[in-house]
């Protein structure tokens, strides 16, 4: 059920503002300033995986 201030309870509800919602709630933001950290190795940098076990 949206919340009382989300733009689905809106009369000018727009394909637009529905994409800008989808970004949001998907993280698109931190997932593009993310990006650059995904591929170290195409600078030389080492990649280091992390287990999901540690600690």
């Amino acid at each position: 059920m949206p919340r009382s201030g989300s733009p689905a309870n809106s009369a000018s509800f727009s394909a637009y503002d529905l994409a800008a919602e989808i970004d949001r709630a998907l993280g698109t933001a931190w997932d593009e300033d993310l990006e650059i950290y995904r591929y170290g190795t195409e600078t030389g940098a080492e990649v280091t995986w992390l287990r999901r076990d540690v600690g």
